[in-house]
């Protein structure tokens, strides 16, 4: 659930840098804002979406930037080829809307804005985010596999205390129903 919660946070960050970055800066292609407005407006797009600071090899990687910047206005590449044509980026984006892509958005302050800074997907980072979110499940796996040990240690003892009561063994059974006792008595503390 609280992974859930975190992506749902992520895209709305998203989609607020994308609608800030429209309203306050000008393109030098005027697709461009066609095409933001596109991602914006789908929420699969934007789970898909990371932003970065360079073209990752053999991905999807949509370049933009604003005319503040002295950057190329855009470009598109899908990992064999590159274009600046706009609409070969929005035909992609359409057909292929559950594979991963990356931006790069360049325009003047981006390495003050902290919007945008927190956006950007850096190694570090995902691998913190991973060994996190592995911690958390290994902890849960610990909690599962203690849970189920002592399930089978309880259902063993009820077998054998069966056993000792249909053999009569009355010492063994005092003791298991006692060693019972005490396991039932761990699990409540």
């Amino acid at each position: 659930m609280q992974e859930m919660e975190g992506t749902f946070v992520k895209e709305m960050q998203k989609k607020q840098f994308i609608a800030w970055f429209m309203r306050h800066h000008r393109f030098k292609h005027r697709e461009v804002r066609s095409l933001l407005a596109y991602i914006q407006a789908h929420p699969h797009l934007l789970q898909h979406i990371h932003f970065t600071e360079s073209i990752p090899p053999g991905t999807r990687t949509i370049v933009i930037a604003s005319t503040q910047s002295d950057k190329q206005g855009f470009l598109y590449t899908d990992g064999r080829r590159r274009t600046e044509d706009v609409a070969r980026a929005m035909d992609d984006l359409m057909n292929h809307p559950s594979t991963p892509f990356y931006m790069i958005v360049h325009f003047y302050g981006k390495e003050l804005n902290h919007h945008y800074q927190q956006l950007i997907d850096r190694p570090i980072r995902q691998s913190f985010q991973h060994y996190k979110r592995f911690e958390a499940f290994e902890a849960e796996t610990k909690d599962l596999l203690h849970h189920i040990s002592k399930t089978n240690k309880v259902d063993r003892l009820k077998a054998a205390i069966d056993k000792a009561l249909d053999d009569r063994d009355h010492e063994r059974f005092a003791a298991l129903s006692r060693e019972l006792r005490s396991l039932q008595e761990t699990e409540v503390l």
